[in-house]
Order: C-alpha cells, then sequence, then structure tokens
C-alpha cells in the first residue's frame, strides 16, 4: 500500500463482529491482522442473535472513527427446493449445481420453512444494510458462485481468501478460543514418515451418536492407518465413551482439540506440500451432519475432486476401506 493510502488510514479503525463459533472466528482473526498489516486498527467485537441492542451500542462507542464494520453474515443462495421425500434425494437443484436436494442446509429439529425464513432474513438483512460481501475463498475455484452471489444480492462479492495463506507470519500462529489445543500432536505427526496419517475431526459443533463412534474407532483400527483423532468434549451424544474393548490404538493418537493448521501444514504427515495452480493438494473423507457441511461435502467430493464420499450407510468396514483409499491417494501424490 503507498504511503499516502496510509496517511489517509491513520487513526481510522475497522470494527469486526464474528459469530461465537470457532469456525468464524478463525478467518475473521486471520482478516484482522490482513487489515492490521495494511495500517488499519482493528476493533473485534463478540456478537450473537441476541444482542442486537449491545450491538448497536458497541458500534457506537467507537464512533467517529470507524472506516467500516465486517459483520459475520451466513449468506446462502435461495434453497429453490425443500427436501421432497426420500425418492427424490438425488435429484439435482435447478441453479445450485453441483448440489442434489440432500445435500440442502438442514438443522436436526428445524423445519425446512422455518431454515428457509431464517436464510432469507439474512440475506435481506444484507441487501438492506451491506455494501458488499467478503468472501473467505478465490475466484480460481468458486468462479460462478461468486457471480451468483453478486448477482443475487446486487452487490460486489470481494473473494479474499485464502486468508490462512495471506496472513502475516506474526499473526500466523493459529487461534483456539473455544478450545485448547494438544500440541503433544505435533510432536507425535513429526515422528511419522510424510503423507501416511489420517487426521479425523467432526469440527467445533457436530455431535455424533454411541454407535457412529464405535463405528469409527472400529474402522480406523482395522485399517491399519496410523491416525490423528480429534474428539471434542460433547462431540457424542450422551458423553464420550470409553472405547470399545480389544480396539488398537497403538498406531493412533486420540486428542480433545488439535492444532489443525499445524496438523495441515505443508510437510506434514497429515498434510501435502505439492501445489497445483497455486491450491493445496489435499484429500478428505466426507460425512457430513448437518448445516452447511453437507454443501461442503458436495463440493469437497465432486466439484473440487479433492474428496471421497462415505455415503448414507456408514459402517466400520466403509471407514476402514475409505482410510485405506485415502492414504493410498497421499502416497501417490508424493511419488
Amino acid at each position: 500500500m503507498a504511503e499516502q493510502e496510509r496517511a489517509l488510514l491513520a487513526g481510522r479503525r475497522v470494527a469486526l463482529f464474528p459469530l461465537p463459533f470457532q469456525g468464524h472466528l478463525s478467518p475473521m482473526l486471520q482478516l484482522a491482522a490482513v487489515l492490521r498489516a495494511r495500517g488499519l486498527a482493528v476493533a473485534l467485537l463478540a456478537l450473537n442473535a441476541a444482542c442486537e441492542a449491545p450491538f448497536r451500542d458497541a458500534l457506537a462507542s467507537l464512533l467517529p472513527d470507524v472506516a467500516c464494520a465486517v459483520v459475520d453474515g451466513q449468506w446462502y443462495a435461495a434453497l429453490g427446493a425443500a427436501p421432497r421425500g426420500e425418492q427424490r434425494l438425488d435429484e439435482p437443484v435447478p441453479e445450485l449445481e453441483p448440489l442434489r436436494v440432500r445435500d440442502l442446509i438442514r438443522v436436526d429439529g428445524c423445519q425446512p420453512d422455518a431454515l428457509c425464513g431464517f436464510i432469507a432474513r439474512v440475506a435481506d438483512a444484507m441487501c438492506a444494510s451491506a455494501s458488499g460481501v467478503v468472501v473467505n475463498t478465490f475466484a480460481a475455484i468458486e468462479a460462478s458462485e461468486l457471480d451468483k452471489i453478486q448477482a443475487e444480492l446486487s452487490q460486489p462479492a470481494f473473494a479474499v481468501g485464502p486468508l490462512h495463506k495471506l496472513t502475516p507470519a506474526a499473526a500466523a500462529a493459529e487461534h483456539d478460543f473455544l478450545y485448547s489445543p494438544d500440541r503433544s500432536c505435533v510432536a507425535w505427526l513429526d515422528a511419522h514418515p510424510p503423507r501416511s496419517v489420517l487426521y479425523v475431526s467432526l469440527g467445533s459443533v457436530a455431535c455424533i451418536d454411541r454407535g457412529v463412534f464405535e463405528e469409527m474407532a472400529w474402522g480406523l483400527s482395522i485399517s491399519g492407518v496410523p491416525f490423528l483423532w480429534v474428539v471434542r468434549p460433547g462431540s457424542v451424544r450422551g458423553g464420550t465413551p470409553p472405547l470399545p474393548h480389544g480396539l488398537d490404538r497403538s498406531r493412533g493418537k486420540i486428542v480433545p482439540w488439535a492444532p489443525q493448521r499445524d496438523v495441515l501444514a505443508p510437510g506434514r504427515p497429515a498434510g501435502s506440500g505439492r501445489t497445483a495452480g497455486g491450491t493445496r493438494r489435499w484429500r478428505a473423507s466426507a460425512k457430513p451432519c448437518f448445516a452447511d457441511q453437507t454443501v461442503n461435502a458436495r463440493y469437497v467430493t465432486h466439484q473440487w475432486g479433492v474428496g471421497l464420499e462415505l455415503g448414507e450407510v456408514f459402517d466400520r468396514a466403509r471407514a476402514a476401506e475409505a482410510d485405506e483409499e485415502f492414504i493410498e491417494v497421499l502416497s501417490d501424490l508424493s511419488s
């Protein structure tokens, strides 16, 4: 940035309002680091659905030196269709390719009409108040989606990602505000050959039933593949049970939370250092649980071709098969 531009920004701040979820906090903090490196001061405030008045008060307290506010919005294109019965789950959704009906956003206990209403309110609020949309992506992989967002909202869509690659080195440490990572897993990983370890994580919110947990455990054991498994407290309904009796965990390490950025870094046993057109060549096994995970899984497996779909039936045999295939693909990448 030119010196005169930095001078114009001197004393101005950007107010960032992330939703209080791990997957929202990390990219927002990475964006903050990028903005700070360009001369803007940053004020970071928490926001949730019940604090509209405090939100306004907090923003007002920062005036008049706020250049703009970046508010965490969950924008999605109109669903186009609600789930329409088991027999039609594999039908494509018009104008939302590559999504099928089964890939549409869903939340357990939430009716389709209520979910559509929520999404519509988010989009309406953004159309009425926002000057543009900042998206943590890049045009090489999501050009058509960016065009759809811009057309739907009649506002510019700024592809600023991938933010984890743009974050200045001094601020590159992963922010784990919700969970404390067990960093011993990094040394454990480094004791293994490159691209030889399977990284398993359910993320920061999703929960699974005990039966699914046990099938995952047996699948990892049967596969014979070294694994790093993040079993977050609260990720199994009813409390995390002990591992099944007789299960071989000698090749694995289980932690309550991992420093994911370090775990998936280039050259690490769970990551891949090769690139293609600037995009990291990584592979994932996708088994979505809820919300936008279904959309993400479809893009990972069928749009970008960097993932394996586990399918609707999930048991130890399918899990073990996917684990073995996953490691074979990573081995091919290193050859």
